[in-house]
C-alpha cells in the first residue's frame, strides 16, 4: 500500500493542494520563510513575493510595453475580454525578451517548483498598461489539466499598486471551493468565439456565490517589483479604476506543469462527456524560444 503521508508523488494532487500537505512538507528541507509561505499558499491560495527588480529594469520593461503597444501588428486579447480602455497585450513574451525573462524569473520558478514539486511550464502571458476592471473569476474555467489543479499564475506589478489605479482583488481561501464549469451552471459549452454571453453568466454566478457565502474580497496593495502568485482556483480580478489618469503596468504569466495527461480549456469542453478542447502548446517553449 502507498504511504500517502510521506510520499509526495503517491497521488495526482500538487503538494500545495494535497489533503496530506502538512505531513508532506515535513519531507522537504525548507527554510522557515519557505515553510511559512507554503503554508500561506495552501491555506489562503496566494502569496506575495518581492522579486528584487531594480528601478532601471522596471523602467526598461515599461518602455518596452509602450513600444509593443505602438506596433499595429501587436496581438491583443479579443476586445470582448476588455473591461477598460487599457490594451491587453497577448503573448508579448514572443515579442520581448524582457517580458520573457520576467516570466522566467528564477525566484518565481523556484518557488512554484517548490509548491508543486514539478517543473513549471509557462504557456501564456497577458501584459497590461492600465487596470483591467475584470470581474472576479477562476482561471480553471480557462485553463485546466488532467489531473486537475496543475496550473498557477504569477502577476507582477511593474509600478506601485494601490486602491486607485485598478490593482488586483482576490478572495482568500476561495481556491478551496468546488471547481465550476459551464456544465455546473446548466450552460452548454460554446464554440470558440461564441463564449461571451455564457462567460458573462458565469461572472454573475461568481458574484452571487461570493454574496451568498459572504466571502471576503481583499485588494492587493504593493510596491513595484512585487509578484502575486495564486492557486488555480482562486477567485481574482481587477478592482474599479478610481483614478482614470493612472496607469497599471503589470505582467501575468500562466503556468502548467510537466507530467499531465491533458492540458485543455474547460470553456470549450464538455469534460463530463470526455470531450476536451485541448491546448496547443506547440511553439510555447519559453525556455528555448528564439
Amino acid at each position: 500500500m502507498k504511504k500517502y503521508q510521506t510520499d509526495i508523488h503517491a497521488t495526482n494532487w500538487p503538494l500545495c493542494e494535497s489533503p496530506f500537505f502538512y505531513d508532506l512538507i515535513k519531507q522537504i528541507d525548507l527554510t522557515q520563510e519557505e515553510r511559512d509561505l507554503m503554508i500561506q499558499f495552501h491555506e489562503k491560495g496566494f502569496v506575495v513575493l518581492d522579486l528584487g527588480l531594480s528601478d532601471e529594469q522596471l523602467t526598461a520593461i515599461r518602455t518596452e510595453i509602450d513600444d509593443i503597444n505602438s506596433n499595429e501588428s501587436t496581438k491583443t486579447q479579443d476586445e470582448r475580454y476588455h473591461y477598460s480602455k487599457g490594451k491587453r497585450i497577448f503573448e508579448g513574451w514572443k515579442q520581448s525578451k524582457l517580458l520573457r525573462d520576467l516570466s522566467l524569473n528564477n525566484k518565481v520558478l523556484n518557488f512554484i517548483n517548490l509548491l508543486y514539486q514539478r517543473k513549471p511550464v509557462p504557456f501564456q502571458t497577458i501584459t497590461f498598461n492600465y487596470g483591467s476592471n475584470q470581474p472576479l473569476h477562476s482561471d480553471l474555467l480557462h485553463f485546466s489539466s488532467m489531473p486537475q489543479r496543475w496550473m498557477t499564475a504569477c502577476w507582477i506589478a511593474l509600478e506601485d499598486m494601490d486602491e486607485n489605479n485598478g490593482t488586483l482583488s482576490y478572495v482568500p481561501e476561495s481556491h478551496k471551493l468546488p471547481i465550476f464549469e459551464f456544465y455546473d451552471l446548466n450552460i452548454k459549452a460554446p464554440k470558440f468565439g461564441e463564449q461571451f454571453e455564457s462567460y458573462a453568466e458565469y461572472e454573475e454566478f461568481v458574484r452571487q456565490l461570493i454574496e451568498s457565502k459572504k466571502l471576503k474580497t481583499e485588494t492587493l496593495q504593493c510596491k513595484r517589483g512585487h509578484a502575486l502568485i495564486w492557486a488555480s482556483n482562486l477567485l481574482h480580478g481587477g478592482i474599479e479604476i478610481k483614478d482614470v489618469s493612472r496607469s497599471r503596468y503589470s505582467h501575468v504569466t500562466h503556468y502548467y506543469f510537466e507530467g499531465c495527461d491533458k492540458y485543455y480549456s474547460p470553456l470549450f469542453s464538455e469534460s463530463w462527456k470526455g470531450e476536451f478542447s485541448e491546448k496547443d502548446l506547440t511553439n510555447k517553449n519559453f525556455y528555448d524560444y528564439e
